[in-house]
């Protein structure tokens, strides 16, 4: 699965310090996936005493 990533996703990527990998890590082996109300997922994963949250789609 290839991960698209918006500008605004990578400034904050920048902003908190968050590396493609962990990225890639929360949706693929994430603790807890859970849907919003536009039905996008939202992939959470512990790191340490920090809690990564990636909102995604999946398209075809």
């Amino acid at each position: 699965m290839s991960i698209i990533y918006t500008k605004h996703a990578l400034m904050r990527m920048k902003i908190r310090n968050i590396s493609n990998l962990q990225v890639e890590q929360t949706v693929n082996e994430a603790n807890q996936i859970n849907l919003d109300n536009f039905g996008n997922n939202i992939a959470q994963k512990q790191y340490g005493s920090y809690l990564i949250r990636v909102i995604f789609k999946v398209e075809n």
